[in-house]
């Protein structure tokens, strides 16, 4: 039984570690696998948020753009340019537009038509009570006039980020009686883009050190206004996590346990001037439970296997290997003291341990033809 105790010891020893660390392998790889896959889909959803928020912003500005050309050479609006400012000019400005305002707050919720001569306002659609007063000083209206060509704007409103359409209105010579602009605020895109995306948010925060309007909407965050979140739990996450702002992806649990993966774009204005940034955010809980259950059921699923691996091979070994082996080593001890002589070694394997076998059964009948030969002699 010594041997028998040995192999099996042995073997325990070997082979229980070795299939521990080739599962734990297999373990390490279905973990790295399912990590890679919860990443990959990380990047593809943020990239198609990123890329649809490009996307709706080109399409915006062309179409900020073309209404404003169109209103730029409205007849009706050319000849409200050259009437002397009062009542009767602001409302054929409002008649010729209202169409115009009408359709885009159907479309996006809200939208700004502004007029502006000499840097003063003409008529303004989202407060038509408000006029006269000189407007903010813009780059893209300076190019307007000064080119006598539309261009697209990008800047700071009240209501926070907004991407504008400004065309010169000319006079029948050609000479700038000023601009007619189109704007849309920067929320109505995330809006489309959140619709777009089941599971995704987002926000803008405004840096407000350099010359931010101080009337701008918004909760104050430090030296930041938070102008805009698709989600409370956003608004309440960037109150009170602002180093957010400062990182280009960050991960979040939000409300009720949900995880999400944030990405963190810069926007700077016409001029190249940062303005602040934009926050996407998309929702990788559903992403990341389906991994834990696949790595689990790997887990559950590996150590069945091994277990039944190590079952099997154990009664392999102790059937084919350790049980002959010992019968085997027990007949060479009784042939070695001369007992059993007469007894057969069967050869119960075809293998290396049947070969052993065959040499036992070869040495006892050599050792039974030498007593054999011995007794004779003594007779």
């Amino acid at each position: 039984m010594a041997v028998e105790k040995s192999l099996r010891r042995d073997f325990r020893r070997l082979f229980l570690p070795a299939a521990l660390i080739n599962a734990l392998l297999i373990l390490v790889v279905i973990g790295g696998g399912q990590y890679l896959f919860v990443r990959q889909t990380e990047n593809q959803s943020i990239q198609r948020i990123k890329a649809q928020f490009n996307t709706l912003a080109a399409i915006d500005r062309d179409q900020v753009l073309m209404l404003a050309k169109a209103l730029a050479a409205n007849s009706a609006v050319q000849s409200a340019f050259e009437m002397t400012p009062s009542p009767a000019q602001r409302q054929s400005l409002k008649s010729g537009s209202a169409s115009l305002v009408g359709a885009l707050e159907h479309q996006f919720g809200r939208a700004a038509v502004v007029f502006i001569a000499n840097r003063h306002v003409l008529y303004r659609s989202n407060d038509p009570t408000l006029y006269g007063d000189t407007s903010v000083p813009g780059s893209g209206i300076d190019h307007a006039l000064a080119t006598r060509k539309p261009v697209t704007d990008f800047g700071l409103m009240k209501t926070g980020y907004a991407i504008s359409g400004v065309a010169p209105v000319l006079s029948s010579t050609g000479a700038p009686l000023g601009v007619a602009q189109v704007t849309l605020p920067l929320a109505t895109l995330f809006k489309v883009i959140v619709a777009n995306a089941p599971g995704s948010i987002a926000g803008t925060v405004i840096r407000a050190p350099q010359g931010v309007p101080a009337q701008i909407q918004g909760t104050r965050i430090g030296d930041n206004v938070l102008n805009y979140a698709s989600s409370p739990a956003l608004r309440s996450y960037i109150r009170t996590h602002p180093d957010s702002l400062t990182r280009a992806i960050s991960t979040a649990r939000l409300a009720q346990g949900r995880i999400y993966r944030l990405v963190t774009i810069p926007i700077d204005g016409t001029s190249g001037k940062p303005l602040g940034v934009a926050i996407f955010g998309n929702d990788m809980t559903n992403t990341l439970q389906t991994g834990i259950s696949v790595v689990a059921i790997s887990l559950i699923t590996s150590v069945l296997v091994f277990v039944a691996v190590s079952l099997l091979l154990l009664r392999f070994v102790g059937q084919r290997i350790v049980n002959p082996l010992s019968m085997l080593s027990g007949r060479i001890r009784s042939i070695s003291r001369g007992e059993r002589l007469g007894e057969v070694v069967q050869a119960t394997e075809s293998n290396e341990i049947g070969s052993l076998q065959g040499s036992a059964e070869r040495l006892r009948k050599t050792l039974s033809k030498l007593v054999r030969h011995l007794t004779d002699e003594k007779a």
